[in-house]
């Protein structure tokens, strides 16, 4: 086992492409780090660079202490395992998972003793003598996950390894993970654009956008506490309702202008986040995650809307409501469009209610928000405001 760190590290190609800029960040010897963030975000790029398949164009990168940024993938001792598996397709699930010792020439009984103990931890005893054809998805990921632990690597570096799986068997294997590794007690590098994964996974999230982390933090900070628009839209399902706002300021207190609605915020509120005196008549971007509101029948309640669709989703439905103060051109609702990669700040609003509070199209309602739960960001900056 091993601690990464990354400092300063950047990547860039022929051609000036930066995939990686200027990283610093350390995983911790035992931990499971999530890099999570849309494709092309440099998190693979990263995840290779430990790996040794990629060059470092700046910076330094350790492993354990000892500068790697020079060594073969050999000579760092960790194993990388992928969304396709990679298992040869004629060996058996045996054959497969003792694979490298047989190249690193260990004893025979050294290789069986590995192989046994793995098979046992993993459940694969009884699919020994199969090959990966004879295999479910779930299984050969398993055998893939058995031939990197096999070897008692240093760090598990996983790039995108459920991506292949259906629905039922991603969540299964989410859970088989994040057991396995607790097990082991390696320091794992996991990668992946869902999520989902990360937060269900990690120890700790690094989100990334555009080769730049964003935010590093356990994942119930990343939903909490979000630094910026990007983290605060990508983290969480279904995503951060944004909405245009202004702040007043009244003999009243804090008044937050929404549209179709001025409500006003409660005094301990306003005083806690010095940040919001900072924009004081000016206007703001509204977070509101689905579970901080509420749908009433009352439209005099909270923000008055209308029911555009709803999402059965089983344990609850997803409501989306067009607030009753939308611009609208055309008879369409207009939207400000956000920056590239951050959804758009728009008059619709999606909302978590109960299974049971069917609504219609075109119903009328009103939308009550726990005021002690949403989140202000800065237009321009895109920074959270705090």
């Amino acid at each position: 086992m091993a601690a990464i760190r990354f400092s300063h590290v950047s990547k860039t190609y022929a051609g000036g492409h930066v995939a990686v800029k200027d990283l610093t960040l350390e995983i911790e010897d035992g931990e499971f780090l999530v890099l999570v963030g849309p494709s092309g975000c440099g998190k693979s790029t990263a995840l290779r660079m430990i790996a040794g398949l990629e060059a470092i164009t700046a910076g330094v990168l350790t492993i354990g202490g000892a500068v790697a940024n020079h060594l073969s993938p050999r000579q760092r001792n960790v194993a990388m395992i992928f969304q396709s598996y990679a298992l040869y397709p004629h060996l058996s699930v045996a054959e497969n998972l003792g694979f490298a010792l047989k190249v690193r020439k260990e004893p025979r009984e050294l290789v069986a003793a590995r192989v046994g103990e793995t098979a046992a931890m993993l459940e694969l005893k009884a699919l020994l003598a199969r090959r990966p054809g004879q295999l479910s998805g779930g299984q050969r990921q398993r055998v893939a996950m058995g031939r990197a632990l096999v070897r008692h690597p240093r760090a598990f570096l996983m790039d995108e390894p459920l991506s292949n799986l259906d629905a039922r068997l991603r969540g299964q294997m989410r859970g088989e993970i994040a057991r396995l590794q607790r097990a082991a007690g390696v320091t794992t590098v996991y990668v992946t654009h869902d999520q989902v994964e990360a937060m269900t996974m990690a120890d700790r999230v690094a989100v990334m956008r555009d080769g730049v982390l964003q935010q590093l933090g356990p994942p119930r900070d990343l939903y909490d506490r979000p630094v910026n628009l990007f983290v605060a839209t990508f983290i969480g399902a279904p995503p951060l309702n944004l909405v245009p706002g202004v702040l007043r300021w009244t003999e009243q207190g804090v008044e937050l202008e929404l549209p179709g609605a001025r409500l006003v915020l409660p005094p301990k509120l306003a005083q806690k986040n010095f940040g919001l005196l900072a924009h004081r008549d000016r206007e703001v971007v509204v977070g509101v995650r689905p579970e901080a509101a509420s749908l009433t029948d009352d439209t005099e309640a909270g923000i008055p809307g209308v029911v555009a669709f709803q999402e059965d989703l089983g344990a609850n439905m997803v409501t989306t409501v067009e607030l009753a103060g939308a611009k609208r051109r055309d008879g369409v609702v207009v939207e400000d469009l956000g920056e590239s990669g951050i959804p758009r700040v728009s008059n619709r609003m999606r909302i978590n209610a109960q299974s049971g509070a069917r609504r219609v199209a075109d119903q009328a309602v009103g939308i009550e928000l726990d005021l002690e739960r949403l989140h202000y960001f800065d237009p321009v900056s895109k920074l959270a405001i705090r």
